[in-house]
């Protein structure tokens, strides 16, 4: 396909779109990592110049395979460089991407084809090969496309080769023309407590918007340097690894599973890190050991007296007390010598913010603050594109989930639930949702007399 200098497209940096975003990275950080992943033993990083030619390239390919606004794709793919680019291409012929849950089996995978009716079904698994093989795809009429563990095209299951090049680079342009910020570009879907599954449909202003709304918390004023480790099957996760990075110019290294997380955490040094509780918690038991290790010994003393004057001011932090400027720069001695030599080793030393996406255990808070690390604690939903609240730095108390973001506004109903309004979003659940109407989140909380939001499970709390 053509190089970067024969493209000639009807977008402006300016523009108030994912393509837009990516060519103003192209242009102002051209060079700047975006993504970076490993092929065996081997690293690879596209630069923002890189990953917009290979957008544009691969955007050709899916519009020759029949994608486009009525022919969304559908990917079954972890969180690898293809499911990134593959997902920016699409939102650049105009259509959408139907996310597979890895966890659903194969009747709820069908039906999901079904209902979506997408041009194109990527996966990577063998596993979910054999399951599709099952569907009558013919039937659903989506071509299958498996990719292989090198992240090249392996082999087309059903479907045909792409079109004649100049055809689909004329229809690219007059996507490109036509793009509307209302149309969805992601649908998720989630599984809800009863067992049924809930779909969302998110488009490019539920996006910006719910990026713009993080960004105002201010907590993002660095360089962008993040591992996504997290499934991209929620709004909360995909914001992270590809609306803000496109947003900020960041850099975001894929982490295929979890057993390489450690490895990348040493070799990249992150800025900012995002999980859910059972990482911070298998995390933390990673960290307990190499405090403990014999590499350790002859600081040991040292360890444990730092460790415990961070968990006597972490305590006095979340429960409200008052800290003593003592208190205050005793903490700060410790949190700097030997905790950042350890922080240092693990990886961790970077790190300018560390999200949590639900409440997190004290036990664990206590233990991340013990090693200098403060795990701010956040609440979001697919229905709002992303997050509705986040701890900022030292207000965070037990329980809570963070002060609502500015532009969200949050209240209670009669029964407990979570109502959220965010205006400058079109979300839908199904159906469109007038941006000034309140959502249901489906959720169950309160919030305190200092605006903090508490998230229950029991609507009677």
């Amino acid at each position: 396909m053509s190089g970067q200098g024969a493209w000639v497209l009807p977008i402006e940096p300016t523009d108030q779109t994912l393509p837009a975003l990516v060519l103003r990275n192209a242009i102002s950080c051209p060079t700047a990592p975006a993504i970076t992943w490993s092929e065996g033993l081997e690293t690879h990083t596209l630069s923002w110049s890189d990953l917009r030619e290979r957008v544009l390239n691969v955007a050709e390919w899916l519009i020759g395979m029949g994608v486009g606004p009525q022919g969304p794709v559908a990917l079954a793919l972890g969180n690898t460089v293809d499911h990134l680019v593959i997902d920016l291409a699409t939102m650049h012929c105009g259509a959408a991407t139907v996310i597979v849950p890895g966890d659903f089996d194969g009747a709820e995978v069908s039906s999901l084809l079904s209902v979506s009716a997408p041009a194109v079904l990527f996966v990577e698994d063998p596993g979910m090969v054999d399951v599709l093989s099952r569907i009558d795809d013919a039937e659903l009429g989506y071509k299958l496309v498996h990719l292989d563990a090198d992240g090249l095209w392996r082999h087309v299951l059903a479907g045909q080769e792409p079109g004649d090049p100049r055809d689909t680079r004329g229809q690219l342009v007059q996507r490109l023309r036509d793009l509307d910020s209302n149309d969805p570009i992601t649908v998720l879907h989630e599984r809800s407590a009863d067992g049924s599954v809930k779909t969302v449909a998110i488009s490019t202003i539920d996006v910006l918007s719910a990026t713009e709304s993080l960004l105002a918390t201010g907590l993002f004023d660095f360089d962008y340097r993040y591992i996504a480790d997290s499934p991209l099957d929620s709004a909360m996760t995909r914001l992270l690894a590809i609306h803000l990075p496109a947003t900020v110019g960041g850099h975001v290294v894929c982490c295929p599973d979890a057993e390489s997380l450690v490895t990348l955490l040493i070799k990249f040094r992150p800025t900012f890190m995002f999980g859910w509780p059972p990482m911070f918690s298998a995390l933390g038991c990673w960290i307990d050991s190499m405090l403990t290790s014999p590499v350790l010994a002859h600081a040991r003393a040292d360890i444990v007296q730092s460790r415990r004057v961070l968990e006597e001011a972490h305590w006095l932090r979340r429960g409200g007390g008052l800290i003593s400027q003592d208190v205050m720069v005793r903490a700060a001695i410790a949190r700097g010598g030997t905790m950042r030599e350890v922080r240092v080793n693990l990886g961790l030393d970077r790190l300018a913010v560390v999200v949590c996406g639900a409440t997190l255990a004290e036990d664990v808070h206590q233990f991340w603050a013990s090693v200098g690390i403060d795990v701010l604690c956040a609440y979001g939903t697919n229905e709002c594109a992303g997050f509705i609240s986040v701890d900022l730095p030292g207000t965070g108390i037990p329980g809570s989930a963070g002060i609502p973001l500015p532009g969200s506004r949050v209240t209670i109903a009669g029964d407990g639930s979570i109502l959220v309004r965010k205006p400058g979003q079109q979300g839908s659940e199904s159906i469109a949702i007038a941006a000034s109407s309140w959502r249901h989140t489906g959720d169950f909380g309160y919030l305190d007399e200092d605006g903090r939001l508490h998230v229950n499970d029991d609507p009677g709390r």
